[in-house]
């Protein structure tokens, strides 16, 4: 009982200094070298963020029936322990099948990939902001779990396939996803903070099924990613930060 305790502390801790030291970076940041604001427009905002809205459930309902239908081989992948080729396939075919809604939406309707925050507008800054935000993670989680990076040998491999899933298949598909094709429609049809604040909210629905406290947890970091959003205009540095959020607890092994 104790070390679950404990272990609530020090997770709570992490990631209080993880949202501050963020928010904090990425404005001392923006203050040296400020990001260029060119808010992306819409012909028919509020068309636009209605159907962004639609599309999630529709990805949801596109990725349930395809694991439904693959499920015996599914199962049989995600027992492994560790990531390989086979697992990283299957895993990036599965949220393929998730964001392959807004991908259509965006040929159909001729948007380009800039309407989902996507482009060279601001990319070297974001790119260098993601990889401090990043480094801040991976020091922030060694200091308040008081623990190293244990590299093992043996794990190699894993640890680049878990690196490449993380990065593709969760932290730029959710982030082209809520902060680039939903949020920026959405501010732009009910302004920034309303737009931004709907986009967390939305995007904690789509967490269901965990706990209170880890609904909150990410509900504030759905904010904090916004947030950053709307300062950098540009998805690429937080996919970047997201998968590392990821990535670090494989990096510290017992």
């Amino acid at each position: 009982m104790a070390d679950t305790t404990q272990e609530l502390i020090q997770a709570f801790l992490y990631i209080i200094a993880v949202w501050l030291s963020s928010v904090a970076v990425t404005m001392l940041f923006d203050r040296v070298a400020p990001f260029k604001r060119r808010p992306v427009s819409f012909p028919s905002p509020r068309r636009e963020a209605i159907l962004g809205l639609c599309l999630i459930p529709l990805s949801v309902c596109l990725m349930m029936l395809f694991r439904f239908a693959f499920a015996s081989v599914l199962s049989v992948i995600t027992e492994s322990e560790t990531y390989n080729l086979e697992m990283t396939f299957w895993v990036l075919i599965v949220r393929g099948i998730f964001i392959a809604p807004f991908i259509i939406a965006l040929l159909i309707r001729h948007q380009s990939p800039a309407t989902i925050g996507l482009s060279r507008h601001n990319l070297i800054l974001s790119v260098f902001l993601g990889l401090i935000l990043s480094s801040v993670t991976v020091v922030t989680y060694a200091l308040v779990f008081s623990k190293a990076i244990v590299i093992d040998s043996e794990l190699l491999s894993s640890y680049f396939y878990f690196f490449v899933t993380s990065l593709l298949a969760v932290g730029f598909v959710e982030e082209a996803m809520f902060r680039g094709y939903l949020q920026l429609r959405l501010t732009a049809w009910l302004g920034a903070r309303r737009g931004w604040i709907l986009t967390a909210i939305v995007f904690t629905v789509l967490h269901a099924g965990q706990s209170i406290t880890g609904l909150v947890s990410v509900f504030i970091t759905g904010l904090v990613f916004g947030w950053i959003m709307k300062k950098s205009e540009n998805i690429v540095g937080l996919s970047l930060w997201h998968a590392f959020m990821d990535w670090v607890w494989i990096l510290y092994r017992p």
